[in-house]
């Protein structure tokens, strides 16, 4: 028996229930005797069969066999279509697979525009997102993953405004009310101005800083979340400015250190925190010193669904039969979590997320202009796992100075495995807190009881308990 036959023997044994121990040592065996096989396209296409694997994720999981699906789990909720594509093609990047699976997202929102809505009797609701990637700098890669995407859309929706530098609210009505869309009548063509677009803002803190004008670009983003019919925004030069047929998109990103800086207090009290879906990697799974070769027609392909997205669908999305069911079910829980706990923000809207996304994936899948229990459920589970980290950001932004260094210390201390010795902690910190200042967060997080100190060879360690959610 030939070592490829064994091999292949063994993929046999090997499903997607496998447990990812298992898939650790397949890859680390396909990638040490790689150069031995006389086949390897042969076990490459075995692999990819019984793992439902793509070439690019088969190509990432050899260079990098400890991934192996140990910490990234969103891809189980995406089915065959173009942000599955999309997930495979950046599968050799490494930013979290989360970044990739929310920009992917936000660019079908912003390819759909206002031409896919949800019919509520008393409003439309449009799939538009406000996507936010939260990430230590360098870690995530998250302005080359918005990038990823961003470039797709330019070159597949040319004729949508994709607004990326900084302005102010009266710049931004400005571009937004210069949008227009072609319109097919019996006479020809009718220019129909469309005040649609997405606002890219690969660092959050340029676009909204804690200068005093960045109050009003806030509440302006705020108000043209909920895509309005009209939209009058007051400027300084052209007074009313009105915007018609509101459809807006953001795509941003930040640290965990600037989060309160890039949004700044007043977007927690006038509404924005609600409307954003916030995306918190304090790590990466993927380490890719070296990006794997991608099969050119890959990145064609994206552009070219990208673009029959755009001209296939119109109109209004209702639910099956089995989808009201699940939706009901799914509200009436909510509703009494809400009313039980008071809980705000992100979750207050988390309804609303759920089908915004819901509308995405089956734009993505080009399916039927109805949503079922199925897309349901799998936007539920994308949501709610946004959900958790939106929780955290939001209480970051939200607490005094003396908070913010507090949390940015216990921040540390769990991406460093949640110990730390007193020495290498403060190595870690410095920048942000002197070794008295240190001392005194430390004795506070061990009456609460969220850190121990353990002595070992003349050593200090600070050791996390539990993670930090109060």
């Amino acid at each position: 028996m030939t070592k490829t036959e064994e091999l292949l023997a063994l993929i046999e044994g090997i499903d997607l229930s496998s447990v990812s121990s298992i898939r650790f040592e397949l890859f680390n065996f396909i990638r040490n005797f790689w150069g031995e096989f006389t086949d390897a396209s042969l076990i490459q296409a075995a692999v990819c069969k019984k793992l439902e694997l793509s070439s690019a994720t088969f190509n990432m999981m050899l260079m990098n066999p400890s991934l192996c699906w140990g910490l990234e789990s969103l891809h189980r909720n995406l089915k065959p279509g173009w942000l599955k594509n999309y997930v495979d093609y950046t599968a050799g990047h490494e930013a979290p697979e989360d970044f990739h699976v929310w920009v992917g997202l936000t660019i079908i929102a912003a390819t759909l525009r206002r031409k896919v809505w949800l019919d509520n009797v008393y409003h439309k609701l449009y799939p538009n997102l406000y996507t936010i990637l939260v990430s230590p700098p360098g870690v995530g890669k998250k302005t080359t993953a918005i990038n990823i995407g961003v470039n797709l859309l330019r070159e597949a929706v040319p004729d949508l405004r994709i607004i990326s530098e900084k302005c102010t609210p009266e710049a931004l009505a400005k571009r937004l009310s210069k949008s227009t869309d072609k319109l097919k009548e019996s006479g020809g063509l009718k220019m129909e101005t469309r005040a649609e677009g997405i606002v890219v803002a690969p660092e959050l803190t340029v676009l909204m800083g804690s200068e005093q004008y960045n109050a009003s670009l806030i509440t302006m983003l705020t108000r043209l979340y909920d895509c309005a019919d009209v939209q009058e925004v007051e400027t300084i030069a052209r007074g009313v400015e009105k915007l018609k047929q509101v459809f807006v998109c953001l795509l941003g990103a930040t640290t965990p250190s600037e989060i309160a800086r890039a949004i700044p207090a007043a977007a927690t009290g006038g509404g924005l925190m609600s409307r954003l879906n916030i995306i918190q990697k304090d790590s990466t799974p993927r380490i890719v010193p070296f990006a794997c070769a991608v099969d050119p027609t890959m990145r064609e392909d994206l552009v070219n669904d990208l673009r029959k997205i755009d001209t296939t669908y119109a109109g209004a999305f209702g639910y099956s039969d089995n989808g009201k069911v699940w939706f009901e079910k799914y509200y009436r829980h909510h509703h009494r979590v809400v009313e039980k706990t008071g809980a705000t923000g992100t979750m207050e809207r988390q309804p609303d997320h759920i089908l915004k996304v819901a509308l995405c994936l089956r734009a993505s899948e080009m399916g039927p202009n109805e949503l079922d229990e199925d897309v349901l459920q799998r936007a539920f589970n994308i949501v709610t796992l946004a959900g958790q980290s939106s929780a955290e950001v939001a209480k970051m932004i939200d607490t005094s100075e003396r908070g913010k260094t507090t949390q940015y210390v216990v921040d540390v201390l769990r991406r460093n495995g949640g110990v730390l010795d007193r020495t290498g902690f403060i190595k870690r910190v410095y920048r942000h807190v002197n070794a008295q200042e240190f001392d005194m967060i430390m004795m506070t997080l061990q009456e609460a009881g969220v850190v121990v100190v353990e002595k070992k060879d003349k050593l200090r360690f600070y050791k996390m308990t539990r993670l930090v959610d109060e």
